[in-house]
C-alpha cells in the first residue's frame, strides 16, 4: 500500500474530513520523501506485467 502517514491522508480525504486543498498540503509537508503510485482502475492493473 502507501506510506503509512499518505494512507491515513488518503482515509481522511476519501472519508470527507478534509477537503482536497488540505489533503495537498498535508502531503506536501511531509518530512520524508515519498514515491507513491497508485493503479485506480482495471485497464490500469491489467497493463501491469511483471518482470
Amino acid at each position: 500500500m502507501v506510506h503509512d502517514k499518505v494512507g491515513v491522508q488518503i482515509r481522511n480525504f476519501m472519508e470527507g474530513n478534509i477537503d482536497f486543498d488540505t489533503f495537498l498540503k498535508k502531503l506536501a509537508f511531509m518530512k520524508s520523501i515519498t514515491f507513491q503510485y497508485f493503479f485506480g482502475t482495471q485497464r490500469a492493473i491489467d497493463l501491469l506485467e511483471k518482470i
